[in-house]
């Protein structure tokens, strides 16, 4: 099946979306014909479903969509991502909360550095929040490989919580090695607020495994 450049990258955002989604949304995001999209589930690129009264389309298969998004070249992912983003947060402005993993997904492959740490760090405390105890590491780390150097208290209050969830799966060399880092950059920052916060998370985990004498020093 031979498809326009419009087509093609319809086909493109519906990838990178990685949800199934509305034609009245899709069609908010970019231009498109019903008509395609019944096509598309018709020779089985996607497939639908009705949820809510409404009919949505995702495509059909993993290996679909990973050979599309393998096929992409940086600045047109780039491009992509940056549009699906503005679109969601137009479309879904009443309901952000909602959406604040995905908008972190796309913002990341953006050249919207703002953008991408304020979603992360949602994002990451909202799958905090819900035990999501994987991911809310993984958008902490995407955040923290973002911070510039000179960004030394968000680094730190990312680091302590990142630690947060280490220490609630029992990672336990990990979270040590996070709450000492943490330290030290708040005792070069002078900050005495947070240095007071890493020491107090390294003496409680100390305490957890049963090290009292190692808690104590950082208690004291």
């Amino acid at each position: 099946m031979d498809h326009t450049n419009q087509e093609r990258k319809i086909i493109k955002i519906m990838v990178l979306l990685d949800r199934a989604v509305s034609l009245e949304e899709l069609g908010q995001i970019i231009k498109v014909d019903k008509d395609f999209l019944v096509e598309l589930d018709r020779i089985e690129f996607v497939k639908s479903e009705i949820e809510n009264e409404k009919i949505i389309y995702e495509i059909a298969h993993d290996l679909i969509g990973e050979t599309i998004e393998e096929q992409l070249v940086d600045d047109e992912k780039k491009e992509l991502h940056q549009l699906i983003a503005q679109r969601v947060e137009e479309i879904h402005t009443e309901e952000l909360d909602s959406y604040v993993m995905e908008l972190a997904r796309h913002y990341f492959y953006t050249d919207n550095r703002e953008k991408a740490i304020e979603y992360l760090e949602k994002a990451g405390d909202t799958a905090k929040a819900s035990y999501n105890n994987q991911q809310a590491i993984e958008f902490y780390d995407k955040l923290l490989n973002l911070l510039s150097e000179t960004e030394v208290e968000k680094r730190i209050d990312m680091m302590l919580r990142k630690g947060d969830v280490l220490q609630l799966i029992g990672k336990w060399k990990e979270c040590i090695d996070t709450r000492k880092i943490s330290l030290v950059l708040s005792e070069k920052n002078n900050d005495q607020f947070r240095m007071a916060k890493s020491y107090q998370q390294l003496g409680l985990i100390y305490l957890q495994k049963g090290n009292y004498d190692e808690a104590m020093k950082y208690f004291e």
